[in-house]
C-alpha cells in the first residue's frame, strides 16, 4: 500500500510576489501551485492508493474564491484518477466561531467522490485498491474552544494546557482500542510536538497554539504518524515514524535554508513503515548580510557578493553595514542594476555613526592657541573616511571664518 503524505500547502501566502498579467494569478500563488501540481502529478506517475493532507490548505480560513477554486482544481484531478484524498483540518483552515464552516467543508457537503473530510477526531476505515487502511485522525486542537467553555477561562494557561493534553490522550487511547490489529493503521495530526523545532508556523498561527509530548502520538498501534503544522521537514521518532512532511513552498526567510517536498509511505500489514522524503523545487530566498566597514571600494565589494550569489529568480535581501559619512560611496544604481535578475529583491543600509574618538595631542587645548583653520585641516587631514570632502570643508571654513574674524584666511 502506497500513500502520499503532505501537508501545510498555505495557498494565499503571496508576499514578494507580484500580478502575472498573463494567467491573472500573483507569482507567489504560481509558487505554490507549481509544488501542488508536482506533488499531484507523483501521486499519478506512482499510483498511490491514497493522498494524506495533514492540514493548512490556505492562509486563512476564509480563502478567496480564487484560493479555492485553484485548490479544487487539484483535488479533482486526484478524484477524476480514482486516487482517494483524506484533508484533515488545520488552524489556517478552521474558524473559531461557533456554527461556522471550516474552509474545506465544501468537499464533505458536496460529497466529492473519493474525498473524505476529518474536522473532528475520528476513526475512518477506507476500503483502497491494495486493501484496507485505518486513520485516527485528529484536527488541529483549539485552546481557545476549549477556554469558552464554562470554567475554563478561570484557568491558567498551564493548566489549560495540562487538560488538553489528558483529552487528547484519553481520546487516543479510545480509538486505539477501537482499532483492528490485523488492519494496517495511520494516526493523522494536525498538532505542534514539544520536541519538534519550530519554523515560520509561530509567525503566522492563529489562535492560542499548545504542544503535545511526543509519547502521546508514537503509540505501538499506528505503523506510521503522519503530521502537519510545522514547516521544517522533520523526524520525530523512528518506531513508529513520526513525520512532519513540512511545507511545500518556501513562505518566507525564516524557511530560506529549508528543503520543501512531500513523503511517500509504503505500507504493509504487519512490517514497520518504509517511507520517503521527495523534494520539491522551491524558490530560493537569499540573504546576504555584509560589513562594508573598512572597504575601500564598497560598491565593487557588494556587486562581486551579488554575482557570486546567484540571484537570478530568487527572493533576495541585501543589507549592507557601513559608516554613516561614507554613505554616498554606495552606487544604489549600480546594486539595483545587479539585483534586477532576481524575483524581487530588497536593498536595506545599515548606517553605523562614527563614534570613534581620535586622539590628536597635538590639539591639545593645554598648547599654544592655534590658528582655528590650521586645527581644523590638522584634524581633517587625520580623518581618512573624510579624505574626499576635506578641500570642500575647508573652503567653507574658510569663508565663515573671514565673515566672523574679519581676518583673512591666507
Amino acid at each position: 500500500m502506497k500513500i502520499l503524505h503532505f501537508a501545510d500547502v498555505h495557498i494565499g501566502v503571496e508576499n514578494y510576489g507580484r500580478v502575472n498579467p498573463a494567467t491573472g494569478l500573483n507569482t507567489r500563488l504560481e509558487d505554490f501551485l507549481r509544488a501542488l501540481d508536482m506533488l499531484v502529478d507523483t501521486a499519478l506517475s506512482e499510483a498511490v492508493d491514497l493522498v494524506l493532507f495533514a492540514g493548512d490548505a490556505f492562509k486563512v480560513n476564509e480563502p478567496t474564491n480564487t484560493h479555492q477554486r485553484v485548490f479544487a482544481e487539484r483535488i479533482r484531478r486526484l478524484s477524476d484518477a480514482q486516487i482517494p484524498v483524506f484533508l484533515l483540518i488545520g488552524n489556517h483552515d478552521q474558524t473559531n466561531r461557533y456554527g461556522d464552516s471550516h474552509a474545506l467543508d465544501i468537499y464533505a457537503t458536496l460529497q466529492v467522490p473519493g474525498v473524505y473530510v476529518s474536522g473532528r477526531p475520528q476513526l475512518t476505515r477506507l476500503d483502497l485498491r491494495s486493501g484496507p487502511l485505518q486513520i485516527v485522525s485528529l484536527p488541529h486542537v483549539s485552546k481557545s474552544a476549549l477556554m469558552a467553555i464554562e470554567g475554563m477561562s478561570r484557568l491558567d494557561f498551564a493548566t489549560v494546557d495540562r487538560t488538553l493534553i489528558e483529552q487528547v490522550d484519553d481520546i487516543l487511547a479510545y480509538f486505539a482500542q477501537e482499532l483492528d490489529p490485523n488492519i494496517p493503521a495511520i494516526l493523522a495530526a494536525h498538532v505542534g510536538v514539544e520536541q519538534a523545532k519550530l519554523g515560520s508556523e509561530h509567525t503566522m498561527s492563529i489562535g492560542y497554539g499548545f504542544t503535545l509530548p511526543l509519547g502521546v502520538l508514537a503509540r505501538p498501534e499506528y505503523q506510521y504518524v503522519a503530521l502537519g503544522h510545522i514547516h521544517k521537514h522533520q523526524v520525530l521518532c523512528q518506531d513508529p515514524p513520526v513525520v512532519y512532511p513540512g511545507s511545500l513552498e518556501r513562505v518566507d526567510f525564516g524557511e530560506e535554508k529549508e528543503d520543501k517536498g512531500f513523503i511517500i509511505i509504503d505500507l504493509a500489514p504487519e512490517q514497520p513503515a518504509q517511507w520517503r522524503f521527495v523534494t520539491v523545487p522551491s524558490r530560493r530566498f537569499i540573504t546576504l548580510d555584509i560589513d562594508l566597514q573598512n572597504k575601500e571600494q564598497p560598491t565593487a565589494y557588494l556587486l562581486d557578493k551579488i554575482a557570486a550569489a546567484r540571484v537570478a529568480d530568487a527572493i533576495v535581501r541585501v543589507t549592507y553595514t557601513l559608516e554613516a559619512p561614507r554613505v554616498e560611496e554606495v552606487d544604489s544604481r549600480a546594486l539595483r542594476k545587479a539585483l534586477e535578475p532576481a524575483f524581487h529583491a530588497t536593498i536595506r543600509p545599515i548606517l553605523q555613526a562614527f563614534n570613534e574618538r581620535i586622539r590628536m595631542p597635538d590639539l591639545n587645548e593645554t598648547e599654544a592657541p592655534r590658528n582655528p583653520l590650521q586645527t581644523l585641516e590638522s584634524y581633517l587631514t587625520r580623518r581618512n573616511d573624510l579624505a574626499t570632502h576635506k578641500d570642500a570643508l575647508m573652503e567653507r571654513a574658510k569663508g565663515l571664518w573671514q565673515q566672523v574674524s574679519g581676518q583673512p584666511t591666507d
